[in-house]
């Protein structure tokens, strides 16, 4: 598995370094995932989920199905913590969401979250945008990373 991110240090064409054109943070990483687009994709569902994104609590709640409108949540008592929010974009190769923390105080405008599949020799590559304030993109990283690395050991 190979991956590499950016924390909002890199210039970004339109904006400021480490903003995109409206002037918005942005966390990128990419992973490049040993297995079939479609299998990939699959993965990111309630279903698919378990096995990578916050494995380490027993009791997280998936409610993750990508569709245009619908609101989705992930959660867990037991670490403290949740997100949720809305697909504003579903395509075989594409998701965009919403991202609220639900214990942010400081969060006060919704995140924007943009996951791109795309086919590489013999992988599929994960690319995760997440656009938010400046004072929450290294732990923004850091926490992708990590759900990213689970999901790509897992092929």
């Amino acid at each position: 598995m190979a991956h590499e991110g950016s924390d909002g240090t890199g210039d970004v064409p339109g904006g400021a370094p480490g903003s995109d054109a409206t002037g918005s943070d942005v966390a990128e990483m990419i992973v490049a995932v040993a297995a079939p687009l479609a299998s990939v994709r699959a993965a990111w569902t309630s279903e698919g989920m378990a096995s990578w994104w916050w494995p380490m609590f027993g009791d997280t709640t998936y409610d993750f199905a990508p569709a245009v409108g619908r609101s989705w949540r992930i959660a867990t008592a037991e670490g403290g913590f949740g997100a949720r929010g809305e697909f504003l974009d579903v395509d075989e190769d594409l998701i965009v969401l919403t991202w609220w923390w639900e214990t942010d105080e400081d969060q006060t405008e919704a995140d924007t979250v943009t996951v791109s599949f795309a086919l590489g020799v013999g992988e599929t590559q994960v690319h995760v945008a997440h656009r938010a304030r400046p004072a929450a993109l290294a732990d923004l990283r850091e926490g992708w990373l990590d759900c990213l690395e689970r999901l790509a050991a897992q092929y």
